[in-house]
């Protein structure tokens, strides 16, 4: 299902297909398509179609960070209105993750800070920190994010977060900043998106990671 949010455009209707999973399962990667009302509700409508047919009970559905390929992110709380005005057509199905914010910009804290406050938010991300498409280069270890990491325990969401630990800065230094990350915040739930270095570097310095 999350494979229909990829950059050469919305599928079109009908197009979402995925085999039967034997249980119910949850996706936690999916994106909104940030192009129209009109076209984003008719690519979540086939969305929902999809996910009845391939028996996903429920998908995590956060902000696409950016409207072209190849080309740095857009971050605007204008995507997290995208996201609940999806929830609040399909409740039982979606589960808003906030986004809509620079992990690099010290007024996000506030931002979060509120949003987790008075929205029906569940958790936080998809966040791009180092991820070489999105040409992004935003340490584990930010100040800001570490702040966003502690409000996401204060608040009881988990983290998701896309973390290619190799790109624009050696292994072993953004392995480390990474753990540092995860270390400095045991109470926070971390996500790791598309990246198996992470996961695997978290699982074995002993971090719960999903």
């Amino acid at each position: 299902v999350a494979a229909a949010t990829q950059d050469a455009g919305p599928p079109p209707p009908g197009t979402i297909t995925h085999e039967a999973f034997a249980v119910p399962i949850i996706d936690l990667h999916v994106h909104i398509w940030p192009t129209t009302p009109e076209e984003n509700d008719a690519y979540i409508d086939d969305l929902i179609v999809a996910m009845d047919a391939a028996n996903v009970a429920k998908v995590a559905l956060g902000l696409h960070a950016r409207h072209l390929p190849q080309r740095p992110p857009t971050f605007s709380p204008d995507h997290d209105a995208w996201v609940l005005r999806t929830y609040e057509r399909y409740p039982a199905r979606i589960i808003p993750m906030l986004a809509g914010f620079d992990p690099e910009d010290d007024a996000s804290v506030d931002y979060v800070d509120n949003q987790l406050q008075t929205g029906p938010w569940r958790g936080i991300g998809e966040l791009d920190l180092r991820n070489q498409p999105k040409q992004t280069q935003t340490p584990a270890d930010h100040p800001v994010m570490m702040q966003i990491y502690a409000l996401a325990a204060q608040y009881g969401v988990p983290e998701l977060i896309h973390h290619n630990f190799c790109y624009g800065i050696s292994c072993e230094e953004g392995e480390a900043e990474l753990l540092h990350a995860a270390t400095s915040n045991p109470d926070t739930t971390f996500f790791v998106d598309e990246d198996t270095l992470a996961f695997e570097a978290l699982s074995a310095a002993g971090v719960p990671v999903v």
